[in-house]
């Protein structure tokens, strides 16, 4: 049995509803539906509640400002359910180590395919002239992706991401969205566009809906899409980091000096931070 959770945003709402969709479809009984405030702190009263209903599992939609703490409370009332989720448990390592390390995440620019033309390109096709794989290599790595994604309930559908694009002007946004407290959530929301639902993340009409579900101002982000604002501090900010040695994602660098290269299991980072606090700990 299953209970879908959200933070009441709407994009957090959007995911809950497509792992309510997907549950049912798995045939999974779906229990009550309930919502966080994301300017939360204290969340018993909602896992009290469905603790009750005993699920198996609870799904949550949101955002690991909240992610993170409600998870830590849901255990301290002995919960036993599994909670998996999209954007606000997928950075698993922090939500366990929620009120003992506190992380300030920011996305920097980084473009595998800077002369990526508008239409884009086959992203079969791509890969095998990129990379020299063939058809069965290509189904292998997908398989494992869509396998890591679905162990963090996040749907990565290869059916519908078809093509590879220009990812140039999402990267603009994400930069203005930075200094409005929004970045993580549109980048989070840029990936269920492309990776789940199949959407150009080159096309304007799409960046504009991606960010006015997170709450952004679209007339704002339009007037950004339509000129070249930040465009020379994104390129900067790329420059800055091709030149120090990062030419592949996922790279995460914690506190400026320590890389974490490729899509590591949630456990290294869990280690690395605890490590990492532990020695600023004994330094204070």
């Amino acid at each position: 049995m299953y209970s879908p959770l959200d933070d009441a945003t709407a994009h957090g709402q959007g995911l809950a509803n497509e792992f309510e969709k997907q549950a049912k479809a798995d045939g999974l009984a779906v229990l009550s539906y309930d919502a966080t405030n994301d300017n939360a702190v204290d969340f018993r009263s909602i896992p009290t509640k469905i603790k009750g209903e005993h699920p198996d599992i609870i799904m949550y939609g949101g955002m690991d400002a909240t992610g993170g703490p409600f998870e830590k409370q849901a255990q301290q009332l002995a919960s036993a359910a599994r909670m998996l989720g999209g954007d606000g448990l997928c950075a698993d390592s922090l939500a366990k180590l929620a009120g003992e390390v506190e992380a300030d995440i920011h996305f920097q620019p980084f473009e595998l395919n800077p002369k990526m033309g508008a239409t884009g390109q086959d992203i079969v096709e791509h890969i095998a002239q990129k990379y020299g794989s063939g058809p069965s290599d290509i189904e292998r790595s997908r398989n494992a992706i869509r396998a890591r994604g679905a162990e963090l309930g996040f749907t990565f559908d290869m059916e519908k991401r078809g093509r590879i694009y220009n990812t140039f002007d999402a990267h603009r946004l994400l930069h203005w969205a930075e200094g409005e407290g929004k970045q993580k959530a549109l980048k989070n929301a840029l990936f269920t566009a492309y990776f789940t639902e199949g959407r150009n993340p080159s096309d304007h009409a799409v960046l504009l809906d991606v960010a006015k579900s997170v709450g952004l101002d679209a007339a704002r982000a339009a007037q950004i899409l339509d000129s070249d604002e930040y465009a020379a501090e994104v390129r900067a900010r790329e420059q800055f980091y091709t030149s120090r040695g990062i030419n592949a994602v996922p790279s995460v660098i914690i506190n400026e000096r320590h890389l974490i290269r490729g899509g590591q299991p949630a456990e290294v980072f869990e280690q690395t931070l605890k490590q990492l606090a532990a020695e600023a700990h004994e330094a204070a």
